[in-house]
Order: C-alpha cells, then structure tokens, then sequence
C-alpha cells in the first residue's frame, strides 16, 4: 500500500488524448506491458524510451500508458502501481548515494507488484525515469564521467538485466537521447515523439479552456487562434491556455 514516501506528481486520471499517434502508441505499450503481466512472462520487453523535443507529450504519453493500464485507478484505492523518479532528483553528489537509491526504486516496485497481483493479476508496476539524461549520461561523454556515472550505469544495467517483466515495466523519457548511452538505448525500445500537429493542439486548447470552467466562446475562439498561429508543442499550448484562462477570470471577478 502506499506510505509517506509517496510521489505525488502522479496524476488521478488523464482525462485527455493528445492525437491518434500517441493514442496508438499508448494502446501498444499497454498490450505489452499487460499481456507479460497476465500471462508471467518474465524475460520479455522492459520498456520504452520516449524521446524528441521539450512540449512533444513524453511524460504524458508516460502517465496515459499507466491510466489505460488501470494503473492509476488502483494508485487511488492505496495500491503504489506507480513509481515516478525524475532522474535530477535521484542523482547524489555523495559517493554510493545513487546506486542505492536506484536499487531501492526496484526493491519497492518489487514489493508493490507482490501486493498489487494478489488484487489483479494482470497488473503490475509501472517504473518512470523523467529526463534520463539528468542520470545516465552516454560513457563515451568524457573521461570525468566515467568516475561519476559508470557504477550508477552498470547498477542500472544490472537492475534492468535481471528485471522480471512479469512485474515491473520500465518507461525513459529524455529530450536528449544523444546523451544517452548506447547500452541502455539498446535494451529498451525507442520511439522519437514528433511535435504535435496543429489541428490537435487547437482541439486540445478548446478542451482545456472548457474543463476549466470557461464558457465564453470569444475567448475560447481567440485562444484556439493564438493557438493555430504561435504553438508548435503542448508546453506552448499550455502557456496559451493559462495566460487566457487567467485574463477570462479576472474580466469575469473583477471588482
């Protein structure tokens, strides 16, 4: 069950599809994580790299994976099914620091999938990185890494080496895969996130405006506009929204 060391940036739900790519991708990743965990298959995929430009939906893409699962689902009745890490947060300047932290990532989510497959059996633990590149720097980088990072990428290895995929399903997310070494890229799948195309982040805008509340069609017309003409990721989208939401709330209160 979940205790106090909880990470609560996981989300409740993910009420929103970006577009048919990512919900493609999303519905394939599910069917692999859920068919090994249903049917205890314990040397297939670990896991996914997400990469591409900041703004592309990785992280999403990465929580959606865990909502189609029902991951999330079970997350909210007390089940840890989720175990989010950015990789910023889990790098230590003191020596050993990180290698145990990384070990006691895997540690939990083993104990976590004994509990959560005695409730469901074709469920399991969903293990995201956040920005990979904060941890697992390419060795080839330079010779000062090597002494940083090679006894926190060879604990990694390890860990994903031994993984029971009957379990545990790993998923990266980085906007510099070139950072990233080439013995981690290859044991994991990698798909590129292509910027989101126009017509979805126009949609996406007009969703957003309404679940906020937002029932002025003027306003929702000019952000779908600003939106068409200055967005290209949904990290633009998302300043768009918030900066109309915010004006349409202080017209409709102000005093």
């Amino acid at each position: 069950m979940i205790d106090a060391n909880v990470d609560f940036r996981i989300p409740k739900f993910i009420p929103i599809f970006i577009g048919e790519w990512h919900n493609r991708l999303v519905n394939q990743i599910a069917a692999v994580a859920r068919h090994q965990w249903r049917n205890n298959i314990v040397d297939g995929i670990r896991g996914y790299i997400f990469y591409g430009d900041p703004g592309t939906g990785k992280t999403w893409t990465a929580f959606k994976v865990a909502d189609v699962l029902g991951l999330l689902d079970l997350y909210g009745k007390g089940y840890e099914t989720v175990i989010y890490r950015d990789c910023a947060d889990l790098a230590s300047w003191r020596y050993g620091e990180t290698e145990k932290e990384i070990r006691n990532v895997f540690k939990r989510a083993y104990e976590r999938a004994k509990e959560i497959k005695e409730r469901k059996r074709d469920a399991g633990v969903l293990i995201i990185f956040d920005d990979a590149e904060g941890l697992f720097l390419t060795r080839s980088y330079g010779s000062k890494l090597d002494t940083w990072y090679i006894a926190q990428l060879n604990v990694f290895f390890h860990e994903i080496d031994a993984m029971d995929t009957s379990k545990l399903f790993v998923i990266l997310t980085t906007n510099r895969i070139d950072l990233l070494d080439d013995a981690l890229k290859d044991r994991f799948v990698t798909v590129e996130f292509p910027l989101p195309p126009k017509d979805v982040l126009v949609k996406l805008a007009e969703e957003k405006l309404r679940n906020y509340g937002v029932d002025n069609e003027k306003v929702i017309e000019e952000t779908k506009q600003l939106v068409l003409n200055g967005a290209k990721t949904l990290r633009d989208l998302n300043k768009i929204v918030t900066q109309k939401y915010i004006e349409w709330l202080a017209e409709k209160y102000s005093f």
